[in-house]
Formats: C-alpha cells, sequence, structure tokens
C-alpha cells in the first residue's frame, strides 16, 4: 500500500508539473516572437508590453531580462510584475477590461489562451486531489504536507535572502497545490498583492 500510494502522489506532481510547464512553454514562445517582431518594426511600446508579459510568467526568462536590462529599468519591471496578477480582467459580456483592452492582439491571444488553459488544469487537478483521497485518505495529505514544506523551506530561505522573484516563485508553487495556504497568501499581501496568478 505504501509504495502504490507514494507512487500515485510522485506521478500526480510529475504529470501535473509538466502540465503546467506545457501551458507556460506555449504561451512564452508565442509571446516571444510577438516581442521580436515588434522589435524588428521598432515599436518599442508593443514590444516592451510581450517582454514585459514574458517575464510576468517567467521571472527568470534570460532574453526578458536583457531586454530590460537595456533599458535600465529590469528591477522597477520585476517589483511591477511580482506585485501586479496574472489574470485578465473581463467584463460579464467576457469583453477584456483595463489597459490590456489596448493590448496587440498577438499578445493578448496568448495571454487568455494561458489563463483558461491553467484555469482547466486547475480543475483537472482538483479532480485528481479528490481521486487520491478517495483512493489513499489520510496517506495522500501527509504527502501533500511534506512536500509543501519543503517548497516553504526554499521560499523561506529566499525571501530571508532579499530574493523576491525566487521567493515568488515558491510561494506561487506552493499556491498552485494550496490556494489557501497561509504562507503564501501573507507574502503576497505583504508585496501587495494576495497571489499572482491563483
Amino acid at each position: 500500500m505504501i509504495d502504490g500510494y507514494r507512487q500515485a502522489f510522485d506521478k500526480y506532481l510529475e504529470g501535473a508539473g509538466k502540465d503546467q510547464e506545457k501551458v507556460r512553454m506555449r504561451a512564452i514562445s508565442q509571446l516571444e516572437r510577438a516581442a521580436e517582431t515588434f522589435g524588428r518594426r521598432r515599436d518599442l511600446a508593443s514590444a516592451t508590453i510581450a517582454w514585459r508579459e514574458v517575464l510576468r510568467i517567467d521571472l527568470e526568462h534570460s532574453s526578458s531580462r536583457a531586454y530590460f536590462e537595456t533599458l535600465g529599468t529590469l528591477q522597477d519591471t520585476l517589483d511591477e510584475v511580482i506585485q501586479s496578477p496574472r489574470v485578465i480582467e473581463k467584463d460579464f459580456t467576457g469583453a477584456v477590461m483595463g489597459a490590456a483592452k489596448e493590448w496587440p492582439a498577438t499578445v493578448l491571444k496568448p495571454l487568455i489562451a494561458y489563463q483558461e488553459d491553467m484555469d482547466e488544469l486547475k480543475t483537472e487537478i482538483t479532480e485528481q486531489e479528490v481521486e487520491l483521497r478517495e483512493r489513499f485518505g489520510s496517506q495522500f495529505e501527509r504527502l501533500k504536507s511534506r512536500y509543501l514544506r519543503s517548497v516553504a523551506s526554499v521560499a523561506s530561505r529566499a525571501e530571508r535572502s532579499g530574493k523576491l522573484p525566487e521567493a515568488a516563485l515558491s510561494y506561487e508553487e506552493m499556491l498552485y497545490w494550496d490556494r489557501e495556504h497561509e504562507d503564501a497568501v501573507a507574502f503576497f499581501e505583504q508585496i501587495g498583492h494576495p497571489c499572482l496568478f491563483w
């Protein structure tokens, strides 16, 4: 039984992680192409939006970081994307609200698809968790708690060292598995927003 639920849990973590990464990479690839196209057209405003949204998905993205380093705005941009939500706001008709509605379609469409895909993943993960709990009961909860403690340790060390982007990635991972995790929620409230995506 122990091997059974441990293998099931590991497979669950691995599968969810791969699916999440696939969604992230697809959005990043599309946004990269848009940013490079705008750069060739010397459309700095649109290129900046596209590279910023790449950075919002991947804080360590080298090309995006290099772009903002060249502009001399990397730290300000990092602060902005850490403290602002990733969700595209829509009204009751489904129309995009706020500043994003003025963004180029080649930026907006990948971001909307990214959000929708992540929402779908969230639903699938919830269903898988329900199934695992039914099969393995408290054993599943113990493994999940152990995994979250290991991620929390990484997040806490990064936060104490003043490495907020790295801390944000780990705290976001915690919210991925537990949307009400107290430490993660407290971190994002402290930096000005209750969460990034989840």
